[in-house]
């Protein structure tokens, strides 16, 4: 992975992570979950676009969708990695 994408400040990496857990997210519904104002999100939004780690879906009624691309889902792995368990003693 390329040093832009790993240059993603904390509020951007847990709006990354919330996408990455609920599979595809709207512009509102993330404002209101995450508690952020739209335009602060939007700029969020399209820092991660521009970086690749999110994709955009229009739906045929017109609506924005946020989905984590594979290189964004890739920097999440790398960012919180599942932590393996120790074996039962």
């Amino acid at each position: 992975m390329n040093s832009h994408a790993r240059n993603v400040p904390v509020d951007y990496a847990l709006v990354l992570q919330h996408i990455y857990e609920t599979g595809e997210e709207d512009l509102a519904s993330l404002s209101e979950t995450l508690r952020l104002s739209r335009a602060r999100l939007a700029h969020i939004l399209d820092a991660l676009r521009h970086k690749g780690l999110i994709s955009t879906i229009t739906s045929s009624y017109g609506a924005v969708w946020f989905r984590v691309s594979r290189k964004g889902k890739k920097y999440i792995t790398q960012l919180w990695p599942v932590p393996t368990q120790a074996p039962a003693v």
